[in-house]
């Protein structure tokens, strides 16, 4: 309902005129909306809370480290709860302050405020169907592939020929060396597909000799929070190692990087454990 329908339906006596005339009406109306607004904010609280413990989980928190991944009837759930909660009152057609202000006030602290922003900012991005968000997968140049090789471990490009990416199950795609000079795209695929990267011994072989997969929701984004990523100062990349194991169980290192076709919070930036905590509980404390 707009706040014209609202006004005609149910306030239709409250008037804009001097106070001298039937202020008193008014300020019982007004009084009436702010009761309605104080219960409707608390009612919105509970179910917030209750609905937040069920969202502490991939891919909304970097590292709580729980197996559930939000679903995307969830995320958007979230989202439309979090589009209720701006600070700021709205401007009606005509000019006048809404009656009765939906955007309800219910992260009065700031830090709070800021986690809200974050998480609604990720949960829009990744289940808005108008500007769907489309990742690009990148394989590092051979070089630096073995350059950021931690000591003692074995690089995947002095095990495995040839690598190829896919984003459903059964499905082939385009095959690539894995000791390219130049950096390589492998594929792309919508923010919600699974990502699986097949390893070849021999560019000719038939089946893969390793294979890593991320079937759940999301899964691009379990590749993108990895830890211990390099940055490139030339291109402003971050490629992150992937763990091959070949069938031998022997493991060998991969580095790749993402890149999304629309501006996505930093893997320093994503909200962690802690950010969840604090808006659970209120409490101030740093970002680990």
């Amino acid at each position: 309902m707009s706040d014209r329908e609202l006004k005609n339906s149910f306030l239709n006596v409250y008037t804009t005129a001097p106070h001298s005339k039937i202020g008193w009406w008014n300020g019982f109306v007004e009084n009436g909306v702010d009761l309605l607004r104080r219960e409707n904010e608390k009612k919105l609280e509970e179910n917030f809370q209750n609905i937040l413990r069920d969202m502490n989980a991939f891919p909304l928190c970097r590292n709580c480290g729980a197996k559930k991944t939000v679903s995307p009837r969830e995320m958007r759930k979230l989202t439309k709860l979090l589009q209720m909660t701006a600070r700021e009152r709205t401007e009606t057609d005509d000019g006048d302050a809404p009656l009765f202000d939906r955007n309800l006030d219910l992260f009065k602290e700031k830090e709070k405020l800021e986690w809200a922003s974050d998480i609604l900012k990720i949960a829009d991005q990744l289940t808005n169907a108008k500007k769907p968000l489309i990742w690009s997968l990148y394989q590092a140049p051979v070089e630096m592939q073995n350059n950021l090789m931690p000591v003692q471990g074995v690089s995947a490009v002095n095990r495995f020929r040839a690598v190829e990416l896919t984003t459903e199950k059964g499905a082939s795609g385009r095959r690539f060396s894995t000791a390219m000079t130049t950096e390589i795209k492998l594929g792309q695929g919508a923010a919600s597909a699974p990502v699986t990267l097949n390893f070849y011994k021999l560019s000719g072989d038939e089946t893969p000799e390793a294979r890593i997969r991320f079937a759940d929701y999301w899964a691009i984004f379990r590749i993108y929070l990895q830890r211990g990523g390099y940055q490139d100062p030339n291109n402003g990349r971050i490629y992150v190692p992937l763990t091959v194991k070949d069938k031998s169980g022997a493991k060998f290192t991969y580095f790749v990087a993402v890149k999304f076709n629309r501006d996505v919070p930093s893997p320093d930036e994503w909200p962690t454990k802690r950010d969840w905590e604090k808006a659970e509980k209120g409490e101030g404390d740093e970002k680990i």
